[in-house]
């Protein structure tokens, strides 16, 4: 499912689009560098489980839509599923 409005956010700012989302945690994973092969953080992958952004056009939702969130520094660790 491919992200919606997203012309609303001209220059990306992280803060304001997750502002009013709810994230679901599905998988970490290390971020390795593709030319050093060093570990340089982690990558999240995501769903947008809610989402109450006021778009400027009605009816428009990223419910569903699933990321991948690249955070520098950040140890990747195991999921605990049961938690």
């Amino acid at each position: 499912m491919a992200l919606k409005s997203l012309r609303e956010f001209l220059k990306f700012d992280a803060v304001s689009f997750f502002k009013s989302k709810q994230l679901l945690l599905m998988r970490e994973t290390p971020w390795t560098d593709y030319d050093s092969g060093k570990e340089v953080g982690a990558k999240l992958k995501v769903i947008i489980w809610t989402d109450d952004t006021k778009y400027a056009k009605e009816g428009v939702s990223n419910e569903g839509s699933e990321m991948d969130i690249k955070v520098p520094g950040l140890k990747a660790e195991d999921i605990d599923r049961n938690n």
